[in-house]
């Protein structure tokens, strides 16, 4: 079968250049005629059977194929039956129905492919009517099954009964949590849809649409569910159903809150369709609030609206609600840096939600408690919450996108392995979000897989500077200028203070979106030697001190403010900056941080020159390489011998070289003198060209 699909494969390819179209792939001819021997052995009332059997599916009732059979009785069917057991092309399915399946989906194929296109869609049509007869007191069970053969018999059953079938087989889909599937079923349900369609009856598809691309799709193409969910509300809107919109507004969650934009307009039209002060107005005040704090930087409105949500909550004993409000105040306190409130509001959303069984709640309450536990320092506790999260995304395809703090705390803590495994589930999960696959860039550079990281920091410095969104722009942002900083590259870190500022002059910044504006454009002044910005964004970022940078980055915080005071010319706040930095990622673990803290504080030791500050740098060098060899880093491994090879050359007696020339700055000289470019010398003595 493999060497018979390869040729026909290849073959394909090479006449169509290179590509070949997997979805519309036949049996090849080579398997179909070693099906056909053993189909042969059969007798041609039993094939005639077969093929019905087929249509059907991989799997069939008896009670069906007897329907689509009446001119056979039912003893001569199980005879046929029976026939094909024997044969080894069917096989009984336990269970309380009687029930057959086809032993192999390639028996299955070969015998649906026996018949015309006009013959195998008139069929599918007499497939559906059977259901509806046989199955009509329990249709919703079989749905998928009927929107299928509808859509195999669109030209016989009208796109009608499509759209029907379509529409009711994405809401089952949707009730189990089936987010991918409900989407295929409402697309295929749009695509039916007439032009003359009713607008209730398109509604209500794109609603259903709209809610399953929010809770599935991920940046950029998440924007298209909300696109949606705002048609639907219109359309809605337009027919004076009020109750319906409002319905839609308050259904349309799940998404990351900063992924979207123009969600502010519709909250505050469904604010104006509720009575003020009611169960209602709760649910839409707690999504409007973080519309308005993202698209309009109302920080004061976006608080105010929450409040008002949590009284209506208490006020009237909804607990599900006041579960919902909680959770948006913890990412409140997330944003602002307040991670021990984030755990407080996070432990009674949980215990709220899991008292009122909402899932989604209770995934995102613990995401968030994560995320503040690791910037905190404790990984374990973050750890425990991470493990309920991926329970709860796997039993009810809830999305919190948990994977951005797993990879984190891999990095931080330098499992490699980890790191490579979640990073390429990231760069499948969000292969247009130049955010997240710069960050798992970031993780393929450590372990040297970095082929492409050329074009990542490209997407990243475009999305900085067009993204529609403020949040979005200033993500870029700061992600560029770290990675930039970790894998020297000035001119990237430089692009992405100019973001950083452009950001800086808005004439309104929520608070995070200053402290990460501030954290991007500090580095870019780390990078260009800046006295005068790093020593201004410095007195500014007081609040990183003892977290990680932004508390999302794999970064701490205190050497951030280590090597902006260095780069302002304070020794003295640097030296006691990264003393701390060493101190909280040697205590949580973040071995991976705490060697890149090593590296910068040796280094800026090594700049200021003093005597005395010699022996720390090389102590701290020599734990540093320790670090990256047993995790394996090379070039983070391979950065820091250099900078022990430059500490060794300023213990030498000075007198060797002239000017109180260093042997490696000979070194360089020599392979000046010898015509080598700056990147020809930083690879002859495995530095980087900044060094």
């Amino acid at each position: 079968f493999v060497t018979e699909v390869t040729r026909d494969l290849a073959r394909e390819a090479a006449d169509r250049g290179g590509s070949f179209d997997a979805v519309k792939f036949r049996v090849p001819e080579g398997v179909r005629g070693a099906v056909g021997i053993r189909l042969n052995k059969l007798s041609d009332e039993c094939n005639q059977v077969l093929r019905t059997a087929a249509v059907i599916g991989r799997e069939f009732d008896f009670a069906l194929l007897a329907a689509l059979n009446q001119e056979v009785s039912d003893d001569a069917l199980l005879d046929l039956i029976e026939e094909a057991i024997a044969a080894g092309t069917i096989k009984e399915v336990s269970g309380p129905v009687e029930r057959y399946e086809f032993t192999h989906a390639l028996i299955e194929q070969t015998l649906a492919e026996e018949l015309t296109t006009g013959r195998l869609a008139r069929l599918h049509a007499r497939i559906v009517d059977a259901m509806e007869e046989l199955y009509n007191d329990r249709l919703d069970e079989h749905v998928a099954e009927l929107a299928h053969h509808c859509a195999e018999a669109e030209t016989v059953v009208g796109e009608e009964k499509l759209v029907h079938y379509a529409r009711m087989a994405g809401e089952r889909a949707a009730a189990s949590y089936a987010w991918v599937e409900a989407r295929a079923y409402f697309e295929q349900a749009l695509d039916a849809l007439g032009e003359d369609a009713p607008d209730a009856e398109r509604a209500a598809i794109l609603s259903g649409l709209g809610r399953a691309e929010l809770l599935s799709l991920t940046y950029p193409d998440v924007q298209r569910g909300w696109d949606n969910v705002a048609r639907a509300f219109d359309l809605y809107d337009g027919l004076e159903d009020s109750e319906s919109a409002v319905e839609v507004a308050r259904q349309s969650r799940g998404y990351l809150v900063i992924w979207v934009h123009g969600t502010a307009v519709v909250y505050s039209r469904a604010l104006e369709m509720v009575a003020p002060g009611s169960v209602d107005a709760g649910y839409l005040l707690e999504q409007y609030s973080a519309a308005i704090r993202l698209e309009q930087v109302d920080v004061a409105g976006s608080q105010d609206a929450l409040n008002q949500a949590l009284e209506i909550a208490r006020r009237t004993g909804d607990k599900r609600l006041e579960s919902r409000v909680l959770v948006s105040l913890s990412f409140v306190r997330l944003v602002e840096g307040d991670y021990r409130g984030v755990i407080e509001l996070g432990l009674k959303a949980l215990e709220l939600a899991r008292e009122t069984v909402q899932p989604l709640e209770e995934a995102w309450s613990r995401q968030r408690m994560a995320l503040a536990l690791i910037s905190l320092g404790d990984p374990d506790a973050a750890s425990r919450h991470l493990e309920a999260v991926r329970s709860l995304e796997e039993q009810f395809g809830v999305k919190t996108f948990a994977d951005w703090s797993e990879y984190l705390l891999a990095l931080l803590r330098g499992d490699l392995a980890k790191v490579d495994k979640l990073g390429e589930a990231k760069d499948s999960d969000h292969p247009n979000d130049s955010v997240n696959r710069l960050f798992a860039g970031i993780g393929a550079w450590h372990t040297e897989e970095r082929s492409d990281m050329d074009e990542r920091f490209q997407a990243a410095q475009e999305e900085g500077r067009t993204a529609p969104t403020l949040r979005q722009r200033r993500e870029n942002a700061i992600i560029l200028a770290l990675a930039a900083r970790l894998m020297d590259r000035p001119r990237d870190a430089i692009r992405a203070g100019e973001i950083a500022r452009s950001i800086l002059s808005a004439p309104r910044l929520a608070p995070e979106d200053e402290r990460s504006a501030r954290i991007a454009a500090g580095l870019a002044a780390v990078a260009a030697s800046d006295a005068g910005e790093a020593r201004q964004h410095y007195q500014r970022l007081e609040i990183e001190r003892g977290t990680l940078a932004r508390g999302a980055y794999p970064f701490s915080g205190d050497r951030l403010m280590g090597l902006l005071a260095h780069t302002a010319g304070m020794p003295d706040e640097s030296a006691a900056h990264f003393e701390d930095a060493l101190d909280f990622t040697r205590k949580a673990g973040y071995r991976l941080e705490a060697a890149w803290t090593g590296h910068d504080y040796a280094e800026s030791l090594l700049e200021r020159g003093r005597p005395d500050d010699l022996q720390r740098a090389t102590s701290l060098l020599e734990e540093s390489i320790t670090i990256a060899g047993e995790i394996g880093s090379r070039p983070l491994e391979v950065r820091l011998i250099a900078l022990r090879e430059k500490a060794a050359s300023m213990a030498a007696p000075a007198a060797r070289y002239p000017d109180g020339l260093t042997g490696r700055e000979v070194e360089v000289l020599r392979l000046l003198a010898a015509g080598k470019t700056n990147q020809q010398i930083a690879d002859d003595l495995v530095i980087a060209p900044s060094t």
